[in-house]
């Protein structure tokens, strides 16, 4: 069977009904997922409807939500207001980390959705990354992987799909990336000591989806952001680091 182009995006959109644009996409070329924002959640009834209709859209279509926990919480009352990696992370527990993996992947599959788009595997490498700063389990790239592990084990074993992300690393970005582009000076000897760790932990521990950055290393690649470098993408993550899931 041919694969449409549209199994390569996973689409937004505004409103609490998905809109008809979609579902004809989702018809003649197909779709990769679906994901609900703050903004299409105003109560459990409505997320409970989106998600049924989302699934109604293919049999592939994943049903996603970015929902990290802390600051990055998107459903209403009476879903769990998870508390933030750092949080966790401050524990020094990974078991606590794997707690709240648990719970949120047993929240979020009876939702009906396929992934919350976690965990964070960035290191807190810049104390001024305001945008990453305590979506991050902490700065020592060890502790960072030991909690990213548990995560990541703890939301397969729920049925939910973990995304490891922002790689290769968004935590020394002082720029938000929501607005512009960074720019980040650092070489691969320096992301193979610190960022890198995460990613190849949880890897190594069997998750099969990374989210890339949109963040440009120019010691990778001088003009592309990681998010669109075949250097980073093909080169780093899947030839370096193996890693042959999604991305």
């Amino acid at each position: 069977m041919a694969i449409g182009a549209g199994h390569a995006l996973a689409v937004g959109f505004d409103g609490t009904v998905i809109p008809d644009d979609i579902a004809a996409l989702a018809e003649q070329s197909g779709l990769g997922g679906v994901i609900l924002f703050a903004r299409n959640c105003p109560s459990l009834e409505i997320v409970l409807a989106l998600t049924t209709a989302a699934r109604r859209l293919g049999p592939d279509v994943l049903v996603m939500v970015d929902h990290e926990g802390g600051r990055v919480h998107r459903l209403p009352p009476p879903f769990t207001r998870f508390p933030s990696a750092a949080t966790v992370g401050r524990s020094g527990d990974p078991r606590l980390a794997a707690a709240v993996a648990s719970a949120m992947a047993r929240e979020l599959r009876a939702a009906g959705f396929d992934s919350g788009l976690a965990p964070v595997l960035d290191c807190r490498v810049e104390s001024a990354s305001a945008v990453i700063g305590d979506r991050a389990f902490g700065a020592a790239p060890d502790a960072v992987a030991a909690c990213g592990v548990a995560s990541v084990r703890a939301m397969l074993a729920g049925g939910l799909l973990p995304v490891a992300k922002h790689f290769p690393g968004h935590g020394r970005a002082v720029v938000d990336s929501h607005q512009e582009l960074p720019d980040v000076d650092a070489d691969l000897d320096d992301l193979e000591h610190s960022e890198l760790v995460p990613f190849r932990a949880v890897l190594g521990a069997g998750c099969p989806a990374v989210l890339i950055a949109h963040v440009r290393f120019p010691a990778l690649d001088r003009d592309l952001p990681a998010s669109l470098s075949p250097d980073v993408i093909g080169g780093l993550l899947r030839r370096r680091l193996a890693f042959s899931g999604s991305s």
